[in-house]
């Protein structure tokens, strides 16, 4: 029986084929996910309070409540595309609003800036925990 000797073609195929299913494709991402937990003055976790983002921006997320817990998740802000990244990095919130009946309306940084490649990333929240006070 006689072998068979692989061509050139054949292994730039395979190499082809290797690269197109190793690459994933790249994201960049703006802002990572977030979480954080709101508490009353007492140290009770607050459920239900509501968040959004000040400003109006297309690219933030929607408004969002607390759950039992008085977590929060905040989803990550990526795009597939760097000039996505460039059009919107300005225009995105970096202040979330915490608003429960009841309770003092706060405003509450999420920036943590940092850098990466001339792009400014907001990756955590600057306190993971968030104390509202009762209006009483």
């Amino acid at each position: 029986m006689q072998k068979m000797k692989p061509s050139m073609n054949s292994f730039k195929l395979i190499i082809l084929m290797s690269l197109m299913i190793g690459c994933s494709p790249r994201v960049y991402t703006v802002r990572q996910s977030i979480v954080g937990y709101v508490y009353d003055q007492q140290h009770r976790p607050l459920k239900d309070v509501q968040i959004s983002f000040a400003g109006n921006h297309p690219f933030s997320h929607l408004p969002m409540k607390t759950n039992e817990n008085g977590q929060f998740i905040i989803p990550a802000l990526q795009f597939k595309r760097y000039k996505d990244v460039i059009a919107v990095q300005n225009g995105i919130s970096r202040e979330i609003i915490l608003f429960k009946e009841g309770f003092v309306i706060d405003t509450v940084s999420l920036e943590s800036t940092a850098y990466y490649r001339n792009v400014r990333i907001a990756d955590t929240i600057q306190r993971e925990l968030v104390k509202i006070k009762n209006i009483n």
